[in-house]
């Protein structure tokens, strides 16, 4: 019985896996900036949400995933701290006159969400790219929607700032965010 329950859980992660393992992993680079890190996340929230699945039901597997793998971001700080000290500086590709427009905008919304603290970046993610209404979001990081509201608020001023170069980059649009992941 208790191997037949494994089985179902190693086949329901699996079919996450081939269906839904890209997303996640863009998910979590969103929220990292890092691809090696964000597999790391993906794998580790995987680990966690195995552990705390105690019934068979798989259904809602990715959501556990996901909600795993932003409590991974934001409450690693120090260890992300720690790890940036060690981390040579990400410098950008330089842009070449073959390269289309849309890759200059990807590199450009990136750094700026970069720039965000990850409570910021996590809040700006979830509402843009997750498409999530302030009270979820609210839940997700166990906060208040004013504290949602206020780190939304301040999140846009800080694009805002950082992508003045171009005035039709001034606010930072759902499909913008979604598409600086593709």
């Amino acid at each position: 019985m208790l191997g037949s329950a494994r089985d179902e859980r190693d086949a329901a992660l699996a079919t996450l896996l081939a269906a839904r393992g890209d997303a996640l992993k863009g998910y979590a680079f969103l929220l990292c900036g890092d691809a090696a890190q964000a597999e790391d996340l993906v794998q580790e929230a995987l680990l966690r949400a195995l552990d705390k699945l105690v019934s068979t039901k798989t259904e809602n597997l990715e959501p556990l995933v996901r909600r795993t793998i932003l409590r991974l971001v934001v409450d690693g700080s120090q260890r992300r701290r720690r790890w940036l000290r060690v981390r040579p500086l990400f410098v950008p590709p330089p842009i070449t006159d073959d390269e289309s427009a849309d890759a200059a905008e990807r590199i450009t919304v990136r750094a700026a969400l970069m720039r965000l603290s990850p409570r910021r970046r996590a809040c700006v993610i979830l509402r843009y790219y997750e498409d999530r209404s302030v009270a979820q979001i609210a839940l997700d990081l166990d906060c208040g929607e004013g504290t949602v509201k206020r780190h939304l608020h301040d999140a846009r001023r800080v694009l805002a700032a950082a992508l003045t170069d171009d005035a039709s980059l001034s606010a930072p649009s759902p499909e913008r965010v979604r598409h600086a992941t593709r």
